[in-house]
């Protein structure tokens, strides 16, 4: 159920607009959890300009999607799932399920898990552990930090859908939470 609809172009304000557009040039099309976040241009500015530093940020794109399928994952987001499912598969991973559930074997993947987990279950606090295993694993601390600011910002994204109630508008991802 939609608790709270995605701007409608037709209807949205010039500032609105203006923030969509800069939407639909960044990702091609305004997806609707960018709708709905369009009803505060300026939380939709700060997004892109946020999501465009952890962009060009130190972790390695497969990294990205880990943060971001594990955390939907664990927040129960089915909009953010099947968006970060769509686009993943895209860049051909071919085992998101695995990410999704932070099933990895990899150091650094198993450090990142940890870290998305520690920062989803009590906002970081008590995360000693996670980081001395991140760098354990090879992670840096500029990594670190930003694979805690990514984990971060997906939580703002799932919390959004989810509370908003965004009608998903990618390929509907498999066994997703249903709200």
């Amino acid at each position: 159920m939609t608790r709270i609809e995605p701007v409608n172009p037709d209807r949205a304000s010039a500032e609105q607009r203006e923030a969509l557009s800069a939407v639909k040039k960044a990702f091609g099309k305004v997806p609707a959890l960018y709708a709905t976040f369009g009803h505060s241009p300026a939380v939709v500015q700060a997004l892109l300009r946020l999501q465009e530093a952890l962009g060009a940020g130190a972790l390695k794109r497969r990294e990205q999607h880990l943060i971001d399928l594990h955390a939907s994952q664990l927040n129960g987001c089915g909009y953010c799932l099947s968006a970060h499912t769509a686009v993943a598969s895209s860049e051909h991973i071919d085992d998101v399920e695995a990410l999704r559930h932070g099933e990895v074997t990899a150091p650094r993947e198993r450090a990142l898990v940890g870290i998305v987990r520690r920062v989803l279950l009590n906002g970081g606090a008590l995360a000693g552990a996670e980081i001395a295993a991140a760098r354990e694993a090879g992670l840096s601390d500029r990594e670190i930090v930003e694979a805690i600011a990514a984990a971060g910002v997906r939580s703002l994204f799932n919390a959004v859908a989810i509370a908003s109630g965004t009608p998903i508008d990618w390929p509907k991802a498999a066994r997703i939470p249903e709200p």
